[in-house]
């Protein structure tokens, strides 16, 4: 790989980024320890690394990730308000771990609310507003109309079944612009790992179990 770009915050946060092939790929550091919500030079820095990138693809990495649908922690929202700008710089796919099983959402674009929602215990919930990209299937349909956001935390440990839709009633307003039926596959039985290829316009994203069964498997086109 050839890095791009790398950089390091005063307090130690780092980020950093590289070229692989035909894709770009963007690190942050954001557990749940240290996550904020990128501002000041650490955003300027993230928004020219990814508009400055020709890649065909571009991917973004962190810790805990901004869209699931599992009750593990769905609390920590914060990274959902760089949505906005992954979007307006192109970014194909996301991936965090951090909770332990595998997702993948449909393509979705979503616009923060400001402020704490009403009724929340913490601030790092975050509302907004939603936009599902129906028609994408990774198979017939392979150009979306959004950010795939993808959890790969199913290598080890105890996984994490139970799904928020069964728990809304916990949640601030009912989930009400919070939670939407954003996830299009959703495998925690079994441990797994996530693949990508990609082959001139084409990238695929492959989930296999502890067996090498593929348990999921998408398609991307851009010209």
């Amino acid at each position: 790989p050839q890095e791009s770009s790398a950089g390091e915050t005063a307090d130690g946060e780092e980020w950093f980024s590289f070229d692989y092939g035909n894709a770009h790929f963007v690190f942050l550091n954001a557990t749940v320890f240290n996550f904020r919500v990128i501002a000041g030079a650490e955003r300027e820095w993230l928004e020219q690394d990814l508009r400055a990138s020709k890649a065909r693809w571009k991917v973004v990495l962190m810790h805990c990730p901004p869209f699931h649908s599992s009750v593990a922690h769905y609390v920590e929202q914060r990274q959902r308000r760089l949505a906005p700008l992954l979007e307006a710089c192109g970014v194909d796919l996301v991936f965090s771990g951090h909770v332990h099983n595998y997702q993948r959402s449909k393509p979705l674009r979503f616009q923060p609310f400001p402020g704490t929602p009403r009724g929340a215990s913490s601030s790092a919930y975050v509302n907004g507003a939603f936009r599902l990209d129906e028609a994408f299937d990774g198979a017939k349909s392979t150009r979306p109309a959004g950010v795939i956001y993808i959890v790969a935390g199913g290598g080890g440990t105890t996984l994490n079944r139970t799904p928020i839709k069964d728990n809304l009633d916990d949640l601030p307003d009912q989930g009400r612009d919070n939670f939407a039926p954003y996830n299009a596959v959703t495998f925690a039985t079994d441990n797994s790992f996530a693949l990508l290829e990609t082959n001139g316009p084409r990238l695929t994203l492959r989930a296999l179990d502890a067996n090498g069964r593929e348990v999921d498997r998408c398609s991307l086109d851009k010209n």
